[in-house]
């Protein structure tokens, strides 16, 4: 057991009250502010190259507030690669596993790709689980505050007083999964990561007509 000195203990207070603001006012929605200048533009996915897009049968799940879905193209038509665009203000689904796109997912082989582009690299989480018959995969971006974010949690925290004076910005979760044969894995890869970046300038190009404010 740590035992904490006194006199830490309120700055630890503090620091931990500044820390959980942001995962507040995102849960909440008491405060919220959508930094994309055109979300309404998001859901036509058309522009993705590669995009075969579905119609919606239910409505939005709790505490997301943009869907779309589909399939992306590649060669293996019996084993579709599906995508899935979800934006949220509350954090938490950021908590439960990307990966479910694919039925029953459990993750095997994980990392991160950093994809370089002309204006920065585009970090896609990977995971892969090897312990069937077929392959099943997911690949995921998540981008906030206008970039994509290797690491989305440290970014809410580490903006913790603009999401105090400014309100909450959304994430948008970008997802291909599916189950594909053995032996398909770098064709997959290499699909899904086009249509990652290609969605990733999708997004830039809808949302960021100006380039991002310096944080």
């Amino acid at each position: 057991m740590i035992t904490l000195s006194r006199r830490y203990a309120a700055i630890v207070a503090i620091l931990c009250l500044v820390a959980a603001l942001p995962i507040y006012l995102h849960s909440s929605g008491r405060l919220t502010r959508d930094d994309c200048a055109h979300p309404a533009a998001l859901r036509a996915t058309l522009p993705i190259a590669g995009t075969r897009a579905t119609p919606s049968a239910d409505g939005l799940p709790r505490g997301m507030i943009q869907r779309s879905e589909g399939t992306i193209e590649w060669s293996v038509k019996d084993d579709p690669l599906r995508f899935a665009i979800r934006r949220t203000y509350q954090p938490v689904h950021l908590l439960n596993p990307p990966q479910r796109i694919a039925d029953s997912f459990e993750a095997g082989t994980q990392e991160v790709r950093r994809i370089p582009q002309e204006d920065g690299e585009v970090p896609i989480h990977w995971a892969v689980d090897r312990t069937r018959a077929k392959l099943q995969f997911s690949a995921y971006m998540v981008v906030f505050r206008g970039k994509p974010r290797q690491q989305p949690l440290l970014s809410l925290f580490g903006s913790s007083l603009a999401q105090i004076t400014g309100g909450a910005r959304p994430f948008t979760l970008f997802v291909v999964g599916g189950t594909i044969p053995r032996g398909r894995l770098d064709e997959a890869r290499r699909a899904s990561e086009d249509w990652l970046v290609a969605a990733w300038h999708h997004y830039d190009a809808v949302c960021n007509p100006e380039p991002p404010a310096a944080e």
